[in-house]
């Protein structure tokens, strides 16, 4: 038994090798590999996984090259430097792995039967790995009601909020999610409230791990704020693509401007790191340093703020703010960061752009910059978050004001994720923190009831 579970682990990752290989023969081809063991290529480190986590992890990776590789887990340092009080290296650690996995997830790669074809340089041929994944609404449409293919974007933030660009034109927000998340929600009913009542404790979702005797891809969930283009935008600074809105039969061409990653792994106490990354060009960052070339500068006039505006005619960080450039009734949300992005990360996300810069010029991945890869460890009954703040301006505009310590960060918040229990009438209600950190299961099961 033991034989034929080893020859079914190892043949597909000796034929993913031999593909390599035989691929790699040409200095300009691209790379093929089963589409089953994409976790496994990791070029420049013999797939050794282990081998480029703990590359990763010492700093041996970013902000020097750019490698494909997909970072299943972190090591067992990251929780020693937070324990032993040394943040501003757990920080740099969390921001490489941050960066990595949106490197990772950002290559372009093209279908080829069951195969990735992967290209040779971040700004090569093909679209982000990441593109086609199963929506939420895909995953929790029990239904079938939902047409499938046509992309439509919610035109609400998690608080139910709508945001403007200075165009006066609603942003699109949608979640998305890996092959493991989704077959774990499918494969325990938790798409339905019945199938979340009957889990006898908290959810679980499968986390990732990177050691010698397994290497596993954890649950991974995305959530992205999309702008539409027009005439006046720079589209080659934006990942594209075509999607509706609510109320509208009309395609259109949306650029990324936010994009949360929620990833799930194991050395970690939360199990969850969750990274966080904004286009440059999205709002004014005050004093925030410019990055020095090769790293290129964010437009003059952001995409959401209007320098030109008085405060008593555009509020900032306010739903119901109007620009009176536009008209008397067009909305344009003013959007300010409230809480500046880490100096750490600040010079991290410099030289990993100029390395972008340098070696994917084609790559609109350049254009993004990380505002925090956040998690948390144990400290007794309390968490300890690490950095103790993350928020996204594009994804929690309005969350930025709020003075509850619960929505200072991406964990504060999620930690208390609920899953629907049945109380002892019968009747569904939620039962926070068993959701392990997934608002989604209780949230979008609130669209069909």
């Amino acid at each position: 038994m033991f034989s034929k579970i080893k020859n079914l682990y190892f043949a597909p990752l000796i034929f993913l090798v031999g593909t390599i290989v035989w691929c790699g023969s040409r200095p300009d081809a691209a790379v093929l590999v089963p589409e089953g063991e994409v976790y496994l290529y990791c070029p420049g480190y013999e797939n050794d996984l282990p081998k480029f986590v703990d590359a990763l992890m010492e700093g041996a990776v970013l902000p020097d090259k750019l490698t494909p590789c997909l970072p299943l887990d972190v090591n067992k340092s990251l929780k020693t430097n937070i324990v032993d009080g040394k943040t501003d290296r757990a920080i740099r650690q969390l921001d490489a792995f941050g960066w990595q996995m949106f490197i990772a997830l950002n290559w372009p790669v093209e279908q080829d039967g069951g195969y990735l074809r992967f290209a040779r340089s971040l700004g090569g041929p093909g679209a982000p790995r990441w593109y086609g994944w199963d929506t939420s609404e895909d995953v929790f449409n029990v239904k079938g009601d939902v047409p499938g293919g046509r992309h439509i974007l919610s035109d609400r933030q998690a608080d139910m909020h709508q945001l403007w660009d200075q165009r006066g034109q609603l942003v699109g927000f949608e979640v998305q999610m890996n092959q493991v998340a989704r077959d774990t929600i499918r494969n325990n009913k938790l798409n339905t409230a019945e199938g979340q009542s009957a889990v006898l404790s908290r959810v679980l979702f499968p986390w990732g791990l990177a050691n010698t005797d397994e290497k596993r891809l954890g649950s991974m969930v995305i959530k992205l704020a999309w702008k539409a283009l027009g005439a006046q935008d720079h589209r080659e600074r934006f990942f594209r693509r075509a999607a509706e809105m609510p109320g509208s039969p009309e395609q259109r061409e949306f650029g990324l401007v936010g994009m949360h990653i929620g990833y799930k792994l194991s050395f970690i106490d939360s199990k969850w790191v969750w990274i966080t990354f904004e286009h440059i060009d999205g709002v004014d960052d005050g004093g925030e340093p410019a990055c020095p070339a090769p790293a290129l500068p964010p437009l003059a006039e952001p995409l959401f703020y209007d320098k030109q505006c008085k405060p008593e005619a555009c509020p900032k960080n306010d739903p119901e703010s109007k620009n009176p450039h536009l008209g008397p009734n067009r909305k344009a949300t003013q959007v300010v960061r409230r809480v500046p992005i880490q100096p750490e990360t600040v010079d991290f996300n410099c030289k990993v752009r100029a390395l972008l810069h340098a070696h994917a010029p084609q790559s609109p991945a350049q254009f993004y910059k990380l505002i925090a890869a956040q998690s948390a460890v144990r400290r007794g009954e309390k968490w300890q978050y690490v950095p103790s703040h993350s928020q996204n301006t594009l994804l929690e505009t309005y969350q930025q004001d709020s003075e509850k310590e619960e929505e200072r960060g991406c964990m504060q918040c999620h930690l208390r994720a609920p899953l629907k229990a049945k109380n002892e009438s019968g009747v569904f209600i939620d039962d926070p923190g068993q959701g392990d950190f997934m608002y989604m299961l209780t949230q979008r099961l609130q669209i069909q009831q």
